[in-house]
Parts: C-alpha cells; structure tokens; sequence
C-alpha cells in the first residue's frame, strides 16, 4: 500500500462576529516528496540568480513572505513555484471551518477561542482525508512551531491519535468508531518548516484561502492567490459554520 505524505498548516483569525481557521495543505505521495522540494529550492535559487537583492536562504509563509522582495518579485515568485507545484500533480485538502465569536464560549473544553476554532477545524479532517485513505497510508507532517505555543497545536493533532488508540484499547468496535479508515492514518510528525518548501507553500495557499473566506483580500493578497492559478484546480475546501443553528 502507498504512503501519502500530507502537508498540513493552520491559520485562524477574528473577524467581524466570526473566528476563522483553515487546516490543510499539499498531499502527495511519498515517492515524490524529495523531488518536489529539490525542484522548489532550485526554482528559489534560480530567481536569486538574476535577483541579487534577493534571499533564497529565507522561509516563505503567509505571514512574510520574502519581506525584503519588492511586490513584482514576490508575484513572479510564487507564480514560478506555483508552476513547479503543479508539475507534480500536487492535491491540497483544506479544512475551513467558522462560528460566531459569541458562540464559543459554550466550549470551554477546547481552552481558548484561537485554540478551538483549530480543534473545530481539524476535527472533519479526517473525514476529508476519507477517499484518499481507501487505497493509501496517510502520514500528516506538521510544523513543529518549535515555540511553547506550540504545545496546544500539538494536542489538536497527537491528540486525535491518542483518543483512538484509548477507545480501542476499551474493545470498541470498529463499526462505533466515526473517523473513516483510521487504520491508515499514521501518527503525526513534527518538522520544523524552515525545513520544508511544501510545508512553508501550504501555509502561504491556506492563508491566503482563509483571508478570502473571511472577507480580508487586499489587491495584492489577491494578486498572490492569482498567482497560485497553476495549483488551484486541484485545492479542496471545505467549509463548516458550527453551531450555525443555535445547537
């Protein structure tokens, strides 16, 4: 059975009467994880080349993606390394997931409204992750954060895991166990994303998807997810609004 490596970020924010927060990123399989970030890095390094001002060193997110680059740099960018993605027939599965601010507070359970709005977000991952699941073994690769803050994104992902493993430690039977084909979704693992092109693209797609669902496209915010073009038709999001009933 193939190995598919999914690539998994989180971006959340408040606005307006709602919290956000995508989970999700680039599935691929395993075969093809090394090639693809060698052909990554090598598209950054080739930008460099005829860029001197640039920094091929630096990570790429969301949240900064190379600051020191002038806007017309950063769209040939992300519109090359959108062209490199597309290449190797990448799946991206985002979860979306909102609810109104004031509608948190009937979930203390999931610690504070920045931490639940991501464990409301990761909890139809799975299900998402259904189809592919069928065929394949499925290891999710995480940014590790490597900051303190790190701990409750930790428990949204090992968590999961641990549950499953206590329930079937109690001799529950498969057919009461609601996640589709748990038995290929392997542990999580950890890497931190200064290490990882495709973790580092995931964040930068999954932001700039949650920024539109929110409402909050600046121009140029919208220029870069029109450079993402290439990879597009192949990016699954899937919206949630709970408690959209007053449940």
């Amino acid at each position: 059975m193939e190995t598919l490596l999914y690539y998994v970020d989180e971006s959340y924010c408040q606005t307006g009467l709602y919290w956000h927060c995508n989970i999700g990123g680039c599935l691929l399989d395993a075969e093809s994880v090394v090639e693809a970030e060698i052909a990554l890095e090598t598209c950054i390094y080739d930008v460099a080349r005829t860029e001197p001002q640039f920094k091929p060193t630096q990570e790429f997110k969301y949240s900064d993606f190379f600051r020191s680059a002038t806007d017309d740099l950063k769209l040939k960018v992300c519109a090359a390394l959108s062209i490199v993605m597309a290449s190797f027939a990448v799946d991206f599965l985002v979860s979306h997931a909102k609810i109104q601010s004031a509608k948190l507070a009937s979930l203390p359970a999931f610690g504070s409204p920045s931490q639940a709005i991501q464990h409301l977000a990761h909890i139809n991952v799975a299900h998402y992750l259904a189809k592919p699941a069928e065929n394949h073994l499925i290891q999710t690769i995480v940014d590790l954060g490597l900051s303190e803050s790190f701990r409750p994104v930790y428990e949204v992902y090992a968590g999961s895991n641990r549950g499953l493993k206590m329930i079937k430690a109690q001799r529950i039977e498969d057919v009461h166990i609601s996640i589709p084909h748990y038995r290929h979704l392997l542990p999580p693992a950890f890497v931190d994303s200064r290490d990882s092109r495709l973790l580092q693209y995931s964040d930068l797609l999954i932001g700039l998807l949650l920024c539109r669902e929110a409402g909050g496209l600046t121009p140029f915010k919208q220029s870069l997810l029109e450079c993402m073009a290439p990879v597009m038709p192949r990016v699954e999001l899937s919206t949630v609004e709970w408690n959209a009933g007053d449940a």
